[in-house]
């Protein structure tokens, strides 16, 4: 990936969710998939433990996590921030989560990021990530992260021949497996957006670069979930 598409990525990311809040406020009001109810309950998080919800959106995981906990919860999405603020209080905060470094608060006994690795693009920026949140997190601590299994659908192979050659047109050179397609409804408009579909063993292998230590590797339906120790 060349740093052109990497920037249209982002600003795509960062724009989309922006524009599309308050439709994926209301797509977000059913419960989180079984899996992450029984990663959850496995960790045996305490009311004094600091919980850190990367990408956290309308903030529903708090319905998982219990709106007792020392958490917190930051998105780049303002509007998504506003609709977390409404319904659980003012425990959310706007934050770019590629920009970590400037978040005041560390230490945290346990991070989770729900969805939001298949947004970064690119692997340097995604160890970047990493990395920062290593830094955030207190020793023996645990990072819990998510991606949707995209690779499995049916015109997969189509969406990234696609998504290459449309951006290849424009000097933007993605990365196999990047996906940019459009979303939506006509009537609420139709943008693109940008997934990037990991293999299975894609997937692992990034962490296997990172500080982190592999604990548990899962996966439902339709998502993969990884366990990482400090």
């Amino acid at each position: 990936m060349n740093k052109k598409a990497e920037k249209y990525l982002l600003n795509l990311v960062n724009s989309n969710y922006e524009d599309i809040a308050e439709s994926f406020n209301e797509t977000r009001k059913k419960p989180m998939k079984p899996m992450v109810l029984e990663i959850v309950e496995s960790l045996n998080i305490k009311t004094e433990d600091k919980v850190l919800d990367l990408g956290c959106g309308n903030g529903r995981f708090l319905d998982v996590l219990g709106n007792d906990k020392n958490y917190l919860g930051v998105d780049n999405s303002k509007n998504l921030i506003k609709f977390a603020r409404e319904k659980y209080g003012d425990k959310f905060q706007v934050l770019d989560v590629l920009k970590l470094d400037s978040l005041v608060e560390n230490n945290f006994n346990f991070v989770f990021s729900w969805a939001v690795f298949h947004h970064i693009p690119g692997n340097n920026l995604r160890l970047d990530f990493l990395n920062q949140v290593y830094d955030k997190m207190k020793d023996n601590s645990t990072l819990v992260i998510s991606v949707w299994k995209l690779r499995q659908k049916k015109n997969f192979f189509c969406l990234a021949l696609k998504s290459f050659l449309n951006n290849f047109l424009y000097f933007r050179f993605l990365d196999w497996g990047d996906l940019v397609f459009n979303w939506g409804k006509k009537k609420n408009g139709i943008r693109p957006r940008y997934y990037h579909a990991f293999f299975k063993k894609e997937f692992k292998n990034i962490f296997k670069k990172s500080k982190f230590k592999i604990e548990n590797f899962l996966e439902d339906e339709f998502n993969y979930y990884i366990i990482l120790k400090k």
